[in-house]
């Protein structure tokens, strides 16, 4: 039941959000994803294997992580070479989480760790076309928030 509502309001929230903002995110090239679990290790992203491609240039992510539930994680694989371009907004000024990007083999290639904020962001790690990357969003510090949190996801100067 808890499970239920969480999914909910996250998804009512996601709806609100993209109403009320004129963010890049919603171009009609963004793909849209809204978090489900189980997603709390990199084994449990099998579904979450989006692609970056000519149809779609962004994916657009919505989740929530808290004191209970610390980390998400998605996979996405890229039709392009290029850098790569992730954004992770928080709602709340007084949470704090982490930002991290992952290969294929599970090495850590860039982390964003910033103080209490609104933003993360990890730029300029290049992307390799047909490669498999892997995101974790992971909660450091503060309290339960119910507005989720929104990861864009990109490739800038991308070619073949």
């Amino acid at each position: 039941m808890k499970k239920n509502m969480k999914r909910v309001l996250a998804g009512l929230c996601v709806i609100c959000m993209m109403f009320s903002q004129g963010v890049v995110a919603f171009a009609a090239s963004t793909q849209v994803l809204i978090e489900s679990e189980p997603n709390n290790c990199m084994e449990d992203i099998d579904f979450y294997d989006w692609q970056i491609n000519e149809e779609h240039d962004w994916l657009a992510i919505y989740g929530i992580v808290n004191p209970n539930d610390k980390e998400d994680w998605f996979s996405f694989t890229s039709y392009w070479n290029g850098q790569s371009d992730l954004e992770l907004y928080i709602p709340y000024e007084n949470i704090n989480c982490n930002l991290y990007l992952y290969d294929q083999n599970g090495r850590c290639l860039a982390s964003s760790k910033n103080e209490a904020g609104l933003e993360d962001e990890i730029d300029y790690v290049y992307i390799r076309k047909g490669k498999k990357y892997y995101i974790k969003v992971e909660h450091e510090s503060g309290t339960e928030w119910v507005k989720p949190y929104e990861l864009l996801v990109g490739v800038q100067d991308k070619h073949l």
